[in-house]
């Protein structure tokens, strides 16, 4: 009987032992499958970037310049004629976001001259001749690097946009300028008092529409030289309603069916890759320039063909090029042109109706921080990812 029982006991070990065996190897068969399946979807994007390049040759060869716009999974047809180059453009297999890769279709962009074009695109990992990240595809072929390096000129929404290296780093060179222009003010009929009868007006209340206000409502001459003014939940790409609600948590429903979250890095109505900027990179860049005290006149355009006299400081040494656009105010009237640069900061607010912005002055070498209402309209600027 003991014999039996030892018997008995040494095979339920046993049968321990084979179950966690089975368990390694199914662990290191779904591993060794998904990494099998990662590189088919690295081998397809390669197959892919060479397809539409070879499609965007035959394109530029009778049609004599590269098509202007190229999105993945509609046709490539050819613009003085009816020719179907490529029946269904290849989009980005997914998941997109394998490995070191960003979460996001393969991106097209075409030169000023339409003789020459940018494709980004990301393999998760090292191929023969491609290391692991972001690849840039050119007529010349495809380069072992991103197609964007800081200090290059980007195109957004049809306008220019100077990029500029600074502590390490990418800032947008220029003020933000998107959007509809909308006319501020409380007599306008489209903008609500956010704020139940305290005279908080929102003009940016459209949710189909990015809106802008231009100083004095004047886009052909302020949002031209200045760029756009936006609230925060405009600039957030919430509802207007947003503008008052808690997000002491960093989300709220601000009233609505739906929940808004602030990220970290939150794109917004910044390009895609891009950032608005957030405490922290307000502190990066204030601290590379030497502090509070100093920075504003390292980041404010020198001279006073914008600013007004004295602008104290400022020789632009960060070649940020900080502008006076002024702000909207939250009763909506315009104050402080040539007189204030005010930038929104994304982070979450402090409480139910201020946001954060950095505040250049053209008598103060400063730039000072602090909070402001939410509802009132600021200049972007816009870091990099």
């Amino acid at each position: 009987m003991k014999s039996s029982a030892r018997l008995k006991f040494f095979t339920l070990i046993e049968l321990l032992i084979v179950i966690s065996i089975i368990g390694i190897i199914i662990s290191i068969s779904f591993v060794s499958f998904s990494n099998v399946r990662q590189k088919g979807r690295d081998t397809k994007r390669i197959a892919d970037i060479k397809l539409i390049q070879k499609s965007l040759e035959d394109y530029y060869r009778d049609e004599g310049s590269y098509p202007a716009t190229l999105t993945p999974g509609q046709s490539l047809i050819g613009s003085s004629s009816n020719t179907i180059y490529m029946q269904i453009i290849p989009q980005n297999p997914s998941p997109k976001n394998d490995g070191v890769c960003p979460d996001r279709e393969y991106t097209y962009e075409i030169a000023a001259t339409s003789t020459s074009y940018k494709m980004d695109f990301c393999l998760s990992e090292s191929t023969a001749q491609l290391t692991a990240g972001e690849k840039c595809a050119t007529p010349q072929g495809v380069l072992n690097r991103d197609c964007f390096l800081c200090g290059d000129t980007i195109s957004y929404s049809g306008e220019p946009y100077p990029t500029v290296l600074i502590g390490g780093q990418c800032w947008l060179a220029k003020n933000l300028n998107v959007g509809t222009k909308i006319n501020s003010g409380s007599s306008e009929p489209a903008c609500h008092d956010v704020s139940s009868g305290s005279g908080h007006w929102s003009c940016q209340v459209d949710p189909a529409t990015v809106e802008k206000y231009c100083y004095n409502d004047d886009a052909s001459s302020e949002c031209a030289t200045y760029g756009g003014l936006y609230e925060w939940a405009e600039a957030m790409g919430f509802p207007y309603q947003c503008n008052n609600a808690d997000f002491s948590s960093g989300s709220s429903n601000c009233g609505t069916a739906n929940t808004y979250t602030v990220a970290n890095e939150h794109q917004g109505i910044c390009p895609s890759g891009w950032h608005i900027a957030n405490y922290a990179d307000t502190a990066i860049l204030d601290n590379y320039l030497g502090g509070l005290e100093v920075a504003g006149g390292k980041i404010k355009e020198a001279g006073t063909t914008h600013w007004s006299s004295p602008n104290t400081g400022a020789d632009n040494s960060s070649n940020f090029t900080g502008l006076p656009g002024g702000y909207r105010n939250c009763n909506g009237a315009y104050f402080s042109l040539q007189y204030n640069g005010i930038f929104l900061i994304s982070t979450k607010p402090a409480n139910t109706i201020n946001s954060g912005i950095v505040d250049l002055a053209f008598n103060a070498t400063t730039a000072a921080e602090y909070d402001i209402y939410r509802v009132a309209g600021h200049s972007i600027r816009c870091v990099k990812n």
